[in-house]
């Protein structure tokens, strides 16, 4: 996938690779209080051929990191109750979610 950012935006390109062989370039995690946005970035995700796992709260991050290991955590700052730097701050201290 090839990301560009220009005066119109930022444009996704999914190039020809895993996505037609059928496999799993990596799982994402999402987290964002906005429901919006993380269907957003599941689809784009989903059809770059990544498998998106989703969390709406700094609790929900830590919650399915217990579970999950994914390969990439994307981490909304602005969250009620544990904001997104809160969030972070506790996945770097748990070496378990290393």
């Amino acid at each position: 996938m090839v990301f560009r950012h220009g005066e119109s935006g930022i444009r996704f390109t999914v190039t020809q690779s895993a996505i037609q062989r059928g496999e799993t370039v990596a799982t994402i995690l999402c987290v964002d209080d906005s429901r919006l946005v993380r269907q957003l970035l599941q689809v784009v995700l989903t059809n770059a051929g990544h498998t998106v796992l989703g969390g709406s709260s700094g609790e929900d991050c830590l919650s399915i990191l217990s579970r999950e290991k994914p390969d990439l955590v994307l981490l909304d700052i602005m969250m009620p109750t544990m904001d997104g730097l809160e969030t972070l701050s506790r996945i770097r201290a748990n070496a378990a979610f290393a």
